[in-house]
């Protein structure tokens, strides 16, 4: 019985609302990982471990690439190779402020 008042307690707020049940939509948060590395197998082994865990996964080979694709997109997290050519992975977490 108390499932019964407790579904009944739902019905009614969506009822009161104006909205359904089916009319909610549920919204997932992806978050987006960027992964800076030049070797191209580490980049796709990363890609497909976060993908499989729902994260939004960029790629970039080096730290200058790295840096104009933190200019174009929002990127919660960067994966950063510390040894790489161009512009290596501890150079590029002291380029910018």
């Amino acid at each position: 019985m108390q499932g019964d008042s407790a579904a009944g307690s739902l019905n009614g707020f969506f009822g009161k609302n104006g909205i359904t049940p089916e009319e909610i939509v549920l919204v997932t948060v992806m978050i987006h990982i960027l992964v800076v590395d030049d070797d191209k197998n580490t980049r796709r082994l990363l890609r497909a471990v976060l993908e499989a865990e729902a994260y939004q996964v960029s790629e970039a080979e080096n730290g200058e690439q790295a840096l104009e694709a933190l200019d174009r997109e929002h990127v919660d997290l960067v994966v950063l190779d510390v040894m790489m050519p161009k512009m290596d992975g501890a150079a590029g977490t002291t380029c910018r402020s």
